[in-house]
C-alpha cells in the first residue's frame, strides 16, 4: 500500500488518501458487491425514481457496465424511468469529456512514438516547430495533460481550427509575450490550454488531424470493446462526418452517448472480458502520473493525466455541454465497473450522487469547507487577503468593508471582452482553511475560493484557487 503524502499550501497541509491495493480475498469480495448492485435493475430504477422525484428534469441516460454485462436507463420528463437496450439515442456534445479522449490518445501514441510523458514541451515544439515559449519552461506533456502547466490564458475565447487542425500560429501568438501564472507541477489549474498543446503535438509527431486520431485509431478500438462486452450484434460507434472537427480540448463537433463512455472506461478495465496487456497499461500510465490537488475542491483527491480521482478509488471526469446538457463518468478499472450519465436538465451529478450514494463514497465524504464561527471569525486577520487578483480575462478585487468582512468584485480585464456588462459584486463568507464563500452562492465564475501560496520564480506568490483555476495577486 502507498503510503499518504501530505500536500502543502497556504499554511495548511491536506492528505491524499492513498491507492489501497486490497488483498485477493477483499479485491474479489468488492467486485462481487459492486456487479451485485449495478445488476440489481429493480433497485436501480427505485433509486433513480427516488433521486428525481419533484425535481424539473428532462430526458436523461444512465448507463453502467460490469463484468458480464451492462444495464441501461432512460429518465424521461414524466419521471419515468425505464430500462433500454445499450444503443439509447440520447447524445450530447462530449465537451470537457473530450479530455478523457485526448489523454488516451496520447498515452497510446507517445508510448508507440517513444516519447516519454515526462518530455520536455518546450524542447517538442522547438522540434517541431522550431518555436520556443519561455512559458513552456519546465513544462512536460505530464504537466500538460494533468493541467499543471501553470499557464495562463489570456482570453477565454475559442481556438482556431486551421485546415482541420489545431490553428498553432494563433496558439503560439497567444503566449509569446504572456509570463507563466505559477511554477509548473505546483497546482491544478483547469483550462483548454494544456490539451490543445498535447493536440497540437500530437497532430506534428504523427502528421495527422487530431479529429483523425479519434475517429481511425480510438474509436476502432471503443467499438470492438463495444462488441466483445455487448455480444457480435452490437452496431458500431458512431463516428462524426468526415469533414467535422474534434478539438482535443472542448470536442467541437464530437458527440456522445452513455454508452460510448462506458466503451472509453473498458479501456482501463484490468477485470472482465476487456482486460488486456494495454489496459494494465493505461490504468498504469493514469496512476503513476497521478498529482494531488493542494487544498479542497468538489473534483476529487487528484488528477491522473486527465482523468480524476475521487474517494474509494473511482477514477472518472464531470462535463458540462454548451446546450445545457451535463455528463459524468466514473470507473473502478479493477472491479471492471463503470457508470455514465448524460442529462439534459436534472445536474448528471445530482443525479449520480443522489442514486447512487451507496456505491460512490463521494457522495458522502466530499464536504465542502465549514464556516467560521463568530469567535473563530473575530481571531482571523483577514487585511492580507486583500488585493486584485487575476487570471485571463477576469479580475477580482477583495476589499474590506469593515473589521472581518470583505466585498469581492469580478470585472473582465480587458476592457473590449464581453459579455460582461459590469462588475459583478457581492458579499464573501469566511471558512475554514482560508476558503470562502460568495453571495449568492449562484455567482458565476466564483461561488467558492481559497487564498494559497505557491511558488513562482523562486519567491513565494499569492493566489485565490477555485479547486479548477487560479488567480494571482497582481503586483501592487
Amino acid at each position: 500500500m502507498n503510503s499518504q503524502r501530505p500536500i502543502s499550501a497556504s499554511g495548511f497541509s491536506i492528505t491524499s488518501p492513498p491507492i489501497s491495493i486490497p488483498s485477493r480475498v477483499d479485491e474479489k469480495s468488492a467486485v462481487l458487491d459492486l456487479t451485485q448492485r449495478f445488476q440489481n435493475s429493480a433497485e436501480i430504477i427505485r433509486r433513480i425514481e427516488k433521486a428525481c422525484a419533484n425535481r424539473p428534469i428532462d430526458d436523461a441516460t444512465i448507463a453502467i457496465s460490469f463484468p458480464g454485462g451492462t444495464n441501461c436507463f432512460s429518465l424521461d420528463k414524466n419521471h419515468i424511468v425505464r430500462e433500454i437496450s445499450s444503443e439509447e439515442p440520447l447524445r450530447l456534445p462530449a465537451a470537457c469529456m473530450t479530455k478523457l479522449h485526448t489523454a488516451t490518445v496520447a498515452i497510446e501514441k507517445f508510448s508507440e512514438l517513444g516519447i516519454s510523458i515526462d518530455a520536455s514541451a518546450q524542447e517538442l515544439l522547438q522540434d517541431l516547430f522550431d518555436l520556443r515559449l519561455p512559458a513552456l519552461r519546465g513544462v512536460t506533456i505530464r504537466h500538460l495533460l494533468n493541467s499543471s502547466h501553470g499557464l495562463d490564458d489570456p482570453r477565454f475565447e475559442p481556438y482556431a481550427v486551421k485546415g482541420g487542425y489545431v490553428d498553432f500560429e494563433q496558439l503560439y501568438s497567444r503566449f509569446t509575450s504572456v509570463p507563466a501564472l505559477t511554477d509548473s507541477g505546483s497546482i491544478f489549474s483547469f483550462s483548454d490550454v494544456g490539451m490543445l498543446f498535447v493536440g497540437a503535438i500530437l497532430e506534428r509527431v504523427t502528421r495527422r488531424p487530431f479529429g483523425n486520431l479519434v475517429k481511425e485509431d480510438l474509436l476502432p478500438k471503443l467499438t470492438a470493446n463495444r462488441a466483445q462486452r455487448l455480444g457480435a450484434t452490437a452496431s458500431s460507434y458512431r463516428v462524426a462526418e468526415e469533414d467535422n472537427y474534434v478539438c482535443p480540448t472542448a470536442g467541437a463537433d464530437f458527440t456522445i452517448s452513455a454508452s460510448d463512455l462506458l466503451d472509453l472506461a473498458s479501456l482501463y478495465f484490468v477485470n472482465g472480458k476487456n482486460a488486456t496487456n494495454d489496459s494494465t497499461r493505461l490504468l498504469n500510465s493514469m496512476r503513476d502520473h497521478a498529482v494531488g490537488f493542494a487544498g479542497w475542491t468538489g473534483m476529487g483527491n487528484k488528477v491522473g493525466l486527465g482523468w480524476h480521482c475521487y474517494p474509494g478509488e473511482w477514477w472518472g471526469y464531470n462535463g458540462a455541454t454548451v446546450d445545457g446538457g451535463s455528463l459524468l463518468m466514473r470507473m473502478q478499472p479493477e472491479a471492471g465497473v463503470a457508470l455514465a450519465i448524460i442529462s439534459k436538465k436534472l445536474p448528471a451529478h445530482y443525479l449520480a450522487m443522489s442514486a447512487f450514494s451507496e456505491v460512490l463514497p463521494e457522495a458522502k465524504m466530499i464536504r465542502p469547507p465549514k464556516l467560521l464561527s463568530a469567535a473563530e471569525l473575530a481571531a482571523t486577520d483577514l487585511t492580507d487577503w486583500e488585493g486584485r487578483y487575476e487570471i485571463g480575462s477576469l479580475a477580482l478585487d477583495i476589499r474590506s468593508v469593515r473589521t472581518n468582512d470583505l466585498s469581492l468584485t469580478i470585472k473582465h480585464r480587458f476592457e473590449d471582452y464581453g459579455p460582461l456588462e459590469a462588475p459583478i459584486s457581492c458579499g464573501v463568507r469566511i471558512a475554514e482553511n482560508r476558503t470562502f464563500y460568495t453571495v449568492p452562492a449562484e455567482l458565476r465564475f466564483l461561488s467558492l475560493g481559497q487564498i494559497v501560496d505557491l511558488p513562482m520564480g523562486g519567491r513565494q506568490q499569492r493566489y485565490v484557487w477555485n479547486g479548477r483555476r487560479l488567480w494571482r495577486k497582481a503586483t501592487d
